[in-house]
């Protein structure tokens, strides 16, 4: 009967033991599911951080909209002695991804050059061209158009140029006003 008794005990224990194994394992498998649930949401999060990152969706609307942006810029240019085009140049920075950057290439009689290799006078005429472009390509409900200190930096040659382009956009403002 001891020896009965003992057996008994045991193999009580024995179960327990086994219960205790099996959850110990379900805890296991719960817990290496709720990993690799993270893993996967740490994924996705990672995803639309890097979407809805400046080098995301807002660089792929711009890079979308270069074609109609050249067009605009051209017909900008269109009684200039100048052109102009528009290259998307990928970047890669240390230890982050590649960006999407653009590149502003002027052509005239002494060739085809970046903005930044411009004088100061040219470059203030092209950033002031290419911000119209951009007013102009988003179809601004603005009825005024606000331009501070246009005219710096500007030959005479170039401030004619700017007081024709403002002449050509007294149809899409009611007011533009130069300080």
């Amino acid at each position: 009967n001891g020896k009965e008794a003992e057996a008994s005990f045991l193999e009580q224990h024995m179960q327990k033991l086994q219960a205790m194994i099996a959850d110990a394992e379900n805890a296991k498998e719960e817990k290496k599911r709720i990993i690799e649930q993270k893993i996967e949401e740490n994924k996705i999060l990672d995803l639309l951080s890097e979407a809805f990152s400046k080098w995301g969706i807002p660089a792929l609307i711009i890079e979308s909209a270069v074609p109609e942006m050249e067009s605009i810029l051209s017909k900008l240019f269109a009684d200039l002695p100048y052109s102009i085009s528009i290259s998307l140049v990928k970047e890669v920075n240390k230890g982050k991804d590649e960006r999407t950057s653009f590149e502003f290439m002027i052509t005239d009689w002494k060739g085809t050059r970046p903005i930044e290799e411009c004088s100061p006078g040219e470059e203030n005429l092209f950033i002031f061209l290419n911000r119209i472009a951009r007013v102009l390509y988003y179809g601004s409900n603005h009825k005024v158009l606000f331009i501070d200190e246009l005219f710096d930096a500007l030959s005479e040659q170039n401030s004619e140029i700017i007081l024709s382009v403002l002449a050509g956009l007294r149809d899409k403002f009611n007011q533009i006003i130069v300080t």
